[in-house]
């Protein structure tokens, strides 16, 4: 939970749910809905690393944004014209600069320009690889062109009429509905196989290496993606969790940090006003019991129904649940019991 949370939550800032920009990110535009917008945004940022935001104006502010793949892109802002020019097919337009906002991930070596960089640009060639050894695997099961056998015999040639009779036997054989069923043929035959095995390939290995790579690459768990080979219950458990502290929240910071200083300033009397963003997960319920059996010893009962998604509860909400046994109790100080020579002491007062 971010620190502009805690502080809506703590009543020292008050959340803005009636805003034109978000109105303009979730509510989409003519073609695209809000999901749509959100969705096909971060898709093409995740593949490119930028990704122009097309601003639709009514009344002077921005109502709706439109992201525009990072391949439409043909000039950016110059000092000579202050706009942007798309191009698609026979289609172009210049759009302004401040009708454009340029989401995007500086690229290392030159994060000045106003173009991004992505992992999966860097992960072109195991892309192709990965496509060639599909395109590979595909051919292999055709027969790639090439003659599946070789027959020989003496006298034989493809050329004279015995040839050819011998090779239409052949072909008829195994065009049959039970290509297994021997076939007489009234000469000596020398029959060989043309082709290497599938498991001489060894696509199998190479493709599950690229895999990894790429996965390793987009900091991707495998188990996320269904790859359990060398998983195991606490790497299973955890995939999630990696997932969210190591990818997901870094993106979403880079996302709030562009729209807090990048898009939000266009919108008047937005000065006080921070933009921020919730976790769209959950922790699992098995997660939150064996927090609370390794954690602390004590927590109130609001506490653990807010961890469960309940709500409050303004009867018992501020009782205790004990750890040991499970118990509960209206007070911190019930738990203290008395040392072990006190009861002696007033007894004998």
């Amino acid at each position: 939970m971010s620190v502009i949370r805690t502080m809506v939550d703590d009543g020292d800032l008050k959340e803005v749910v009636d805003h034109p920009l978000l109105s303009a990110l979730y509510r989409g535009g003519e073609v695209l809905t809000g999901r749509q917008t959100r969705l096909t945004l971060f898709s093409i940022h995740g593949l490119t690393g930028e990704v122009p935001l097309v601003a639709g104006r009514k009344y002077g502010v921005p109502h709706e944004l439109t992201p525009v793949p990072s391949t439409w892109l043909h000039e950016t802002p110059s000092a000579t014209k202050a706009a942007y020019t798309f191009r698609y097919m026979q289609w172009q337009k210049e759009i302004p600069k401040r009708d454009v906002f340029m989401f995007r991930t500086p690229t290392t070596t030159n994060p000045l320009i106003e173009r991004g960089s992505s992992g999966v640009r860097a992960l072109a060639q195991e892309l192709e690889l990965a496509s060639m050894s599909r395109d590979h695997i595909f051919r292999f099961f055709l027969g790639g062109g090439i003659p599946t056998h070789l027959i020989s015999g003496e006298g034989l040639d493809s050329r004279d009429e015995s040839g050819q009779q011998v090779l239409g036997a052949w072909n008829q054989s195994q065009a049959q509905a039970r290509p297994f069923n021997p076939v007489l043929y009234p000469r000596e035959l020398n029959v060989t196989k043309l082709g290497s095995s599938f498991a001489d390939l060894q696509v199998d290995k190479l493709r599950e290496s690229q895999r990894d790579v790429i996965l390793q690459t987009l900091g991707i768990p495998p188990e996320i993606m269904g790859v359990l080979g060398k998983s195991n219950r606490s790497t299973i458990d955890l995939a999630q969790l990696i997932f969210i502290i190591f990818t997901l929240i870094p993106l979403l910071e880079h996302w709030r940090d562009f729209v807090q200083y990048r898009v939000l300033p266009v919108y008047p009397l937005s000065e006080g006003i921070w933009f921020d963003y919730r976790l769209p997960v959950r922790e699992e319920e098995e997660q939150v019991l064996k927090r609370f059996r390794v954690g602390s010893q004590v927590m109130r009962v609001n506490d653990a129904l807010e961890l469960y998604g309940k709500k409050p509860d303004p009867e018992h909400g501020n009782m205790w649940i004990v750890r040991d046994g499970y118990r509960v109790v209206g007070s911190l100080a019930d738990l203290i019991e008395p040392p072990a020579n006190q009861g002696l002491s007033e007894a004998a007062a």
